[in-house]
């Protein structure tokens, strides 16, 4: 099975990567919850996240789609500080990027969009 997701930790930016690739089903879901528990136990209160969206299939199958609010909420109480979310510019405005903005804001946090990876690190450069 190819790779959905890809979790990587900056230890010295304090900043957690995610990357999402293709179409995830709910095996994939249940294993990004473990695999992202055992990173987030690295890091510091107030890490950063930057969550690449770049190569996800954004037609959710249903019940992955009820999935997201639970890792959001994971993801909010765990520590973290800022959320970069980043999409393809084709998805400005779009339907599913408002659904991952009202999903978060539910979950307790509001993640700032950006385009690019670059823009993502530089955004959180000048913040923290």
């Amino acid at each position: 099975m190819d790779e959905i997701f890809e979790l990587r930790v900056d230890f010295e930016k304090n900043r957690l990567y995610i990357t999402f690739i293709g179409q995830a089903s709910v095996e994939d879901a249940e294993s990004f919850l473990s695999e992202l528990s055992y990173h987030i136990a690295e890091l510091k209160p107030g890490f950063a996240i930057i969550s690449n969206l770049l190569e996800q299939d954004f037609f959710l199958d249903e019940e992955v789609e009820s999935l997201m609010p639970a890792v959001m909420k994971f993801l909010s109480n765990s520590g973290a500080g800022i959320v970069i979310r980043v999409i393809p510019e084709s998805l400005l405005g779009d339907s599913t990027a408002q659904l991952f903005d009202e999903k978060s804001s539910i979950a307790g946090y509001t993640a700032k969009t950006v385009h690019s990876i670059a823009e993502a690190e530089q955004l959180l450069d000048e913040l923290l």
